[in-house]
């Protein structure tokens, strides 16, 4: 079996298992509880959240732990929004499907930036989408179906700009910038304060870490409103009995990623490389990821005239897993929209292919895969 769908799920790191083991055992106590036990628990985690903070770029107080991506990315928009109910939300037109429904979902106004045909947001569209009733710009650092990285830090500065000019003129709409990091963590620094950003999304099972465990970065002095009401944890922003199980995973998870992230960036180019052109030998193959600004680990082909899904059961037959794009899209009839974003037509859509390679690939399993795909496309374009 040959894994190419590291940007869908990645599995338990050994040292991440290790680290949560005691915590699923003998230190399964509540840290809202007051005896001996259960206040080491709390300790625990607020060493935890001090870790992740310094691995972000953040202060222990601007952490709050969330039971994955979705989660945090709805408290971030559904949190600002709720604040100001009558504001607009901006969002780019490539953003993963968790900003798109949690946007049209609490805001009264969404406006769509468009990409050009690599993927990549221009800050100048940005600029001209904002108006005095924007409250909120969501942009992924990086997009998990091409691997586009995202010029955060320029729009960062542009929404700086904005904000002195709001104060200028008497505007009292706030204007934050939030990010889904999920699929940078593996590749990128993602320090919040260089990146310029408010809030910061992070992803436990895309980092080798524990399913169901996350991060929201909020930024000293933003206000949000809690969705998950209750105990008071978390801030009071995300009420419910901590797992520190998840905690320490994801803790553990980060400070590999980011300790490794060069590294493994360095390690994984040549073999995207490789990938790259190898696919481009296949008769009628389209690349949709061009931009030369991207992360390593994702290639995204299209196959026109094949239909992708029933290319990905027929490599997943042959011994190759690998995903027409998001996971979470896969039983979705829809066309995929980050490739409509970009340009492409039906039939290329249609025939895509998402392959995201991980820690254990290989070059022999990029060359055999490719040799399964190039045989299984032949196949498929025959019948």
């Amino acid at each position: 079996m040959i894994y190419l769908d590291h940007a869908a799920a990645t599995p338990l790191d050994p040292q991440v298992e290790e680290s949560m083991r005691p915590f699923m055992a003998e230190r399964f106590y509540n840290p809202s509880s007051l005896y001996t036990p259960a206040r080491a628990i709390r300790t625990d985690i607020d060493n935890f959240r001090s870790k992740v903070g310094s691995l972000v770029g953040a202060k222990p107080s601007e952490i709050v732990f969330t039971a994955g991506a979705s989660e945090s990315i709805s408290l971030a928009i559904g949190g600002v929004v709720r604040k100001h109910p009558e504001a607009e939300v901006l969002i780019s037109a490539v953003e993963h499907s968790a900003v798109i429904e949690s946007a049209r979902g609490y805001a009264s106004e969404v406006s769509i930036v468009p990409v050009d045909s690599r993927g990549t947001v221009r800050v100048e569209d940005i600029r001209d989408s904002i108006t005095d009733n924007t409250c909120l710009i969501s942009v992924g650092y990086v997009n998990s179906e091409l691997g586009t990285v995202q010029p955060l830090r320029d729009i960062s500065a542009c929404v700086e700009e904005v904000r002195e000019d709001r104060s200028k003129r008497g505007v009292d709409m706030p204007l934050l910038l939030h990010t889904d990091a999920s699929a940078a963590a593996e590749y990128l620094n993602i320090d919040c304060h260089l990146l310029g950003v408010d809030l910061l999304t992070l992803n436990g099972a895309k980092i080798y870490g524990p399913k169901q465990s996350g991060v929201l970065f909020v930024s000293h002095g933003v206000e949000l409103e809690p969705l998950i009401y209750g105990g008071g944890q978390e801030r009071g922003l995300r009420s419910g009995s901590e797992s520190p199980a998840a905690i320490v995973g994801f803790a553990k998870a980060l400070e590999i990623a980011q300790t490794g992230y060069k590294q493994e960036s360095k390690r994984q180019a040549p073999l995207q490389k490789l990938l790259t052109e190898r696919l481009g030998t296949i008769e009628g193959a389209v690349i949709n990821s061009t931009s030369k600004n991207r992360t390593p680990g994702i290639v995204n082909v299209s196959f026109p005239h094949v239909d992708g899904e029933t290319l990905v059961h027929h490599l997943d037959a042959n011994g190759v897993l690998a995903a027409t794009g998001a996971a979470c899209n896969a039983s979705d009839d829809k066309p995929n929209h980050v490739l409509e974003a970009i340009g492409a037509d039906k039939s290329t859509i249609q025939g895509s292919l998402r392959l995201s390679m991980g820690r254990q690939t290989s070059r022999d399993d990029i060359e055999q895969a490719v040799d399964i795909i190039t045989n299984v496309v032949s196949k498929l374009r025959h019948r």
